[in-house]
């Protein structure tokens, strides 16, 4: 058996979660600024994990992680571009990892060949599809104009609050803004929000109610900024929001801000 094919033998694949022994042995104290990493998760694609080459396929992307509790809401579902909370399996219920998308390395793919992913620590096949495509998203995320963001930024502590407070069940916001472009003082930027959440979550009557609220705080919101008409807000379930829909309107991703221009600073979530 060629040594790269015991990767595959083991059972690696995408999400999964190195053991203690071997993420200490990697080394995660090489990822600068992140002291309390306490898992390390591979990134790297499935197909390409478990490749027969080394030459073709040398390595494997992880990040790291930290169990945290209590998690905070306005960092699920992906809705913050830096940083993520995610819900996974640990040994036999479910805890939240914490994640920074600069905690990430890349090390030699030999580096599994003589371990098995952790048996205690479980990534199911959403959590892993939402920690993927929230890595995806530092390179494609959608952007609004300058101006905007500028005349938005007015809102950001209402939206955060209203995030915090009843945003558990939202999995996006998205925006249909009209110009698409700089726009001069003077003339409005006109705005159609939708607010997704799962159907099994809006089945729930109590959970709607709740969504059906944050939809109009939010809209109310950015309705308060100078120079923002919303034209229309509506909560959706995923089921109801469209592939056409995506064709017009763009996730709205917010970001770690500060006023005073330092790092970090308040959390700012989006769906």
């Amino acid at each position: 058996m060629a040594d790269a094919l015991k990767i595959n033998v083991r059972g690696w694949q995408q999400g999964s979660v190195l053991p203690d022994a071997l993420a200490a042995e990697l080394g995660t104290d090489r990822i600068a600024g992140w002291g309390g990493a306490s898992v390390l998760v591979v990134l790297t694609q499935d197909c390409d994990l478990v490749h027969a080459s080394y030459e073709i396929e040398p390595d494997v992307e992880l990040i790291a992680g930290a169990f945290v509790d209590p998690p905070d809401n306005g960092l699920r579902h992906g809705r913050n571009p830096r940083r993520l909370h995610l819900d996974v399996d640990r040994d036999g219920s479910r805890a939240v990892l914490a994640f920074s998308v600069q905690q990430r390395l890349v090390v030699p793919r030999s580096a599994l060949e003589e371990h098995s992913p952790h048996p205690g620590v479980r990534l199911g096949r959403e959590d892993r599809r939402l920690l993927c495509e929230w890595v995806a998203k530092r390179y494609v995320r959608a952007a609004f104009p300058d101006a905007f963001n500028e005349r938005a930024q007015a809102a950001h502590r209402k939206i955060e609050k209203a995030l915090k407070r009843g945003g558990e069940h939202v999995t996006g916001l998205f925006l249909m803004i009209n110009p698409d472009d700089e726009c001069a003082s003077g003339h409005d930027y006109r705005i159609i929000l939708r607010v997704t959440a799962r159907t099994t979550s809006l089945a729930d009557e109590a959970v709607e109610a709740t969504l059906v609220r944050l939809a109009k705080a939010l809209a109310d919101a950015l309705a308060s900024c100078d120079g923002v008409l919303v034209e229309d807000h509506q909560l959706v379930s995923e089921a109801e929001f469209t592939l056409e829909d995506l064709r017009f309107f763009k996730r709205w991703d917010w970001d770690y801000r500060s006023l005073s221009g330092e790092p970090g600073g308040d959390v700012v979530p989006t769906g």
